[in-house]
């Protein structure tokens, strides 16, 4: 039984996402984060010039029906120099965005700036991170933007999580319950060569109140009991040669091992493209096809046809709502 195609129903054909790596910087240096996303060894690509390829990309997709939508990704990018001018210009050319984030700068950088933010992912390290500032961030930013928030899933604080689940749901932003979870950590392998399988070793009581940060609580008036709702979650449709249709859970694909697609075509560069930190555009975050690099945007080849997927495993969130055939 061969698989013939992958297809995600909600992903979007008329927006091409940007997936930018701003550089490998950041003022946390969590256990279960590779050195190489954290350590600062990949500088800040200039300021000016990000500005100018944002100006030069946004022009370039004018020409299309293709809205654009750009994911800043770090290291923690709010602490890059010009990072705001950055999203003002993102901002000023009809574009959106999304910030990755772990919410640590301070209430007042994000007053400033949450105007010009369409999408805050922003992660709770329980290692790290206090709750009253976490609180304080989301209660500034959530009248101005949508939010997903991870919670860090790590070994010794899920039961607290949950806790700050149900607090951040029920008092905080509880019209993002769909969108706060408490994230399952992987043994992250760059790039295409390895799967990714769990950083830590959960126990069973561990994948209970994993899968508990998938459903809504709902409170009841004057009742002990609560009302759990299973919260819609992203479904991703595998189909194989003998007609057999397999509806798998997005955020699952990685965790059950069924991210490989080496062999099979993949419409890289048609809804997803990836600067990396020295500024090259790929059609992807695996690298599969190089299109450019911003310091020459003229002559970066947007558009390009579906590509033979050639690494192993395909590791990354937005690389996965990719559409894949045979």
């Amino acid at each position: 039984m061969k698989l013939v195609s992958v297809h995600t129903s909600d992903a979007q054909p008329d927006q091409i996402r940007i997936q930018w790596n701003m550089g490998n910087s950041c003022n946390y240096a969590c256990e279960y984060c590779p050195p190489i996303l954290h350590n600062g060894s990949r500088q800040w690509i200039d300021t000016d010039k990000s500005i100018e390829a944002v100006k030069k990309i946004s022009a370039a997709y004018e020409k299309t029906n293709q809205n654009i939508h750009w994911d800043l990704i770090g290291g923690e990018v709010t602490v890059m120099p010009g990072f705001n001018r950055i999203l003002k210009t993102i901002y000023d050319s009809n574009s959106t965005c999304s910030v990755f984030t772990n919410g640590s700068r301070t209430v007042e950088w994000w007053k400033k700036n949450k105007k010009f933010i369409t999408t805050l992912t922003i992660t709770f390290h329980p290692q790290t991170a206090t709750q009253e500032h976490f609180i304080n961030v989301l209660n500034e930013v959530k009248d101005s933007c949508s939010i997903s928030v991870q919670l860090a899933g790590a070994k010794g604080h899920l039961a607290d999580l949950l806790k700050f689940r149900h607090k951040l749901v029920t008092d905080v932003i509880p019209e993002s319950t769909e969108n706060v979870h408490i994230k399952r950590l992987y043994n992250k392998k760059l790039g295409g060569s390895g799967s990714q399988d769990s950083f830590y070793a959960y126990s069973d009581h561990d994948e209970e109140i994993l899968n508990m940060s998938f459903v809504k609580v709902i409170p009841q008036p004057d009742n002990q009991e609560l009302i759990v709702h299973t919260v819609k979650e992203r479904m991703t449709e595998f189909t194989y040669s003998n007609q057999q249709v397999d509806q798998v859970k997005t955020k699952d694909i990685k965790h059950l091992k069924l991210n490989s697609f080496k062999g099979m075509y993949c419409k890289l560069g048609s809804t997803m493209l990836s600067i990396d930190f020295a500024g090259n555009v790929w059609g992807s975050w695996c690298g599969a096809k190089k299109l450019g690099n911003i310091s020459d945007v003229n002559n970066i080849a947007f558009g390009i046809k579906p590509q033979i997927c050639d690494v192993k495993y395909c590791n990354n969130e937005n690389d996965l709502l990719i559409t894949k055939f045979r």
